[in-house]
């Protein structure tokens, strides 16, 4: 299990939720794996398509785009908070599945926008997961991450 570290917002993300550029409870949001070679950039990683090289292979367990995470947003007193329903789960087949990050990325849009990155071990290190066993991507309780209106 990999609790995952605190949640980093691409830029992009919030120029379009102010555009009102995602529905975030109904789009299709995924979440993906991505390798030790990843290296995020909040200010210019703005598409899937320009961070896909680093994202793990289908194998092992894992398939690309990652999996559907059905997600909810909550407004209260100038804080939009969004969450998960579930916390995402692969099961290592066939050889182990090891990954560095963990990102959210919106499906239904055609150019797949990014919203959110995390590190899966604060050393950093590799999360990894033997064959047979589960990768869990688990959220803070109190959310995946929250915008607070200043």
């Amino acid at each position: 299990m990999a609790a995952a570290n605190a949640w980093e917002v691409y830029d992009i993300f919030l120029d379009q939720v102010v555009a009102e550029g995602h529905s975030l409870g109904a789009d299709d949001i995924r979440m993906g794996l991505m390798y030790s070679s990843y290296s995020p950039a909040t200010s210019t990683d703005i598409t899937w398509d320009v961070i896909d090289a680093n994202e793990l292979v289908t194998t092992h367990g894992y398939t690309i785009l990652g999996v559907s995470m059905p997600c909810t947003v909550a407004t209260t007193a100038g804080t939009l908070t969004f969450d998960s329903t579930t916390n995402p789960v692969w099961t290592a087949s066939g050889g182990t599945l090891s990954a560095r990050y963990a990102v959210l990325f919106n499906n239904t849009v055609t150019t797949n926008n990014l919203i959110a990155y995390s590190l899966l071990d604060s050393a950093p290190a590799d999360v990894s997961a033997t064959d047979g066993n589960t990768l869990t991507v688990t959220h803070s309780s109190a959310g995946i991450f929250t915008l607070t209106q200043t």
